[in-house]
Formats: C-alpha cells, sequence, structure tokens
C-alpha cells in the first residue's frame, strides 16, 4: 500500500510539472503574435490558419517536450525555427502544405524521436534534412508527393550517421520509384510500416507490387523480381495453381488480359 502510494505521487508530480500552451482551434494565423510562456512543455496550436513558422519562435525553451502544429496551411518553415530546442522529442506537423523539406528545417534536435510529415505536398527532401536526428524512431512521410527518398536526407557525407532505430517508416501514399528504394531494403535499422499498404508506382518492371511481396534482389537489380506475386495476381488461374511455366523464351504470355498493360511478370 506504502509504494501504491509513492507511484501515485510520482505520476501526479510528473503531470503536474507539464505545462500545455494551447491555442488549438482558435483561428490563429500568426503565432508569432502569442508569446511562449517559459516553462511550456506542450506547445498545442493544431487545427488553425498558420501559414509558416518563423525561426527563433521556440528559442530558450528548454522543457519543451512536443509540437502540435498539424492541420494548419503551414508552407514554409524558416531554417533553424528548433534548433535551440534540444529537448524537443515530438513534433506533429502532418495536414499541412509543405512542399520541400530543407536541411536546416530540423537541425539542431539529437532528441527527436517522432517526426510526423505526412499528408503534406512534399516532393523534395534536401540532402541532410534529418542530419543529427539520430533519435528518431517514427518518421511519418506517407501521402506526400514523393517519387523517391535519398539516404542521403540522414548524412551525404557519411553514410553510418544515421537513426540507430527507426522502427516506424512511413512511406505509403506515395508515387514511389522502388529502384531506386534498394538502401532501404538493405539498411538493418529501418523498418517499414505498414509495407502491406507501401506500392511501387515504377519503374514498369515493378509497378503495383507491395513492399512485402519485395525481396533485395527485386530491388538492387536482379532480374526475376517477385515471381510468387506473379503467379498469384498475373497469371491465370490454372497456372497460378500449379501448371507449368516456360519462361526461356522472354515475358510470361500466360497473363490475365486486365493485367497485361499493368503487370511485366518475365524475367
Amino acid at each position: 500500500m506504502y509504494l501504491a502510494h509513492i507511484t501515485l505521487f510520482c505520476v501526479l508530480c510528473i503531470i503536474s510539472e507539464q505545462t500545455t500552451f494551447d491555442k488549438s482551434g482558435q483561428g490563429v494565423t500568426n503565432v508569432t503574435a502569442h508569446p511562449i510562456p517559459g516553462g511550456t512543455t506542450n506547445f498545442k496550436f493544431n487545427d488553425n490558419f498558420i501559414t509558416f513558422v518563423p525561426t527563433n519562435y521556440f528559442r530558450n525553451l528548454s522543457n519543451l517536450y512536443s509540437i502540435y502544429l498539424q492541420k494548419n496551411l503551414i508552407s514554409d518553415i524558416e531554417d533553424t525555427a528548433f534548433s535551440e530546442v534540444p529537448s524537443l522529442r515530438r513534433v506533429y506537423l502532418l495536414y499541412n502544405k509543405l512542399s520541400v523539406i530543407r536541411k536546416l528545417m530540423f537541425s539542431g534536435l539529437p532528441n527527436l524521436s517522432m517526426l510526423w510529415l505526412n499528408s503534406n505536398q512534399i516532393h523534395t527532401i534536401e540532402q541532410g534534412s534529418f542530419k543529427g536526428n539520430n533519435a528518431l524512431g517514427y518518421l511519418a512521410l506517407s501521402s506526400n508527393s514523393l517519387a523517391t527518398v535519398n539516404r542521403s536526407m540522414f548524412d551525404p557525407n557519411d553514410p553510418n550517421n544515421h537513426p540507430t532505430n527507426l522502427d516506424d517508416f512511413y512511406m505509403f501514399g506515395n508515387a514511389l520509384q522502388c529502384d531506386t528504394l534498394c538502401w532501404v531494403k538493405q539498411a538493418g535499422w529501418i523498418t517499414v510500416y505498414r509495407p502491406d499498404l507501401t506500392t511501387c508506382d515504377g519503374p514498369a518492371s515493378l509497378a503495383g507490387c507491395k513492399w512485402d511481396s519485395l525481396t533485395e534482389p527485386d530491388l538492387c537489380g536482379t532480374p526475376g523480381w517477385c515471381l510468387s506475386f506473379c503467379l498469384s495476381v498475373c497469371l491465370e488461374p490454372d497456372l497460378a495453381e500449379g501448371g507449368s511455366i516456360d519462361m526461356s523464351g522472354g515475358p510470361i504470355s500466360h497473363l490475365k488480359p486486365e493485367k497485361k498493360s499493368v503487370f511485366f511478370c518475365g524475367p
């Protein structure tokens, strides 16, 4: 009973030490009109009409843990906007209008563990955009306009400088050219979230393939990709159920008519 009281007391202490600055859903258009109180741990300005995040706005907030800016109209984040907030762990920027991630947007955040950038309009991520964010365990880039994600977004000069365990990497909902993503499959420190929803848009030989059906040789240049996927999706039922296939003469010809224009199932 004594231990239970101590535990409850400790939990209450932690809660009491958290200070939330909350202006969510209040029609805010400019964050600079709302100075952040010192000691703030949670910043919540979601569901507003904010268009940009200025540099130095979060400066000297040594206790800031999380920033909620989802569901705004943010199209730009000025360089080093978060750089003097080393305590920052979580940033929520989903459902905005970001199109380019620049290399200084998230610099100086060694403890950032969760970054939500999904459901924007991102088509470009500059080299080094996530350099130094080695605590990242959750990076959501889904539902954007990306054709690829390059390893250089972590560190263009040092391939060993990257997050230790990126356990939740969201890529689905993009028009991915999967032949550029060999490095993701090879990286032992990345786990793709919902590989069953992550689908290749190209090249033609991989179009329509789901990430969980692809192997490293499929993505890294070895011909004869995901044959088992083709057997279940592309072939006539009698062949898919165990018929023989002769691939010596070129591409498989026994395709379902409706799949011939979508999948190339040859070697």
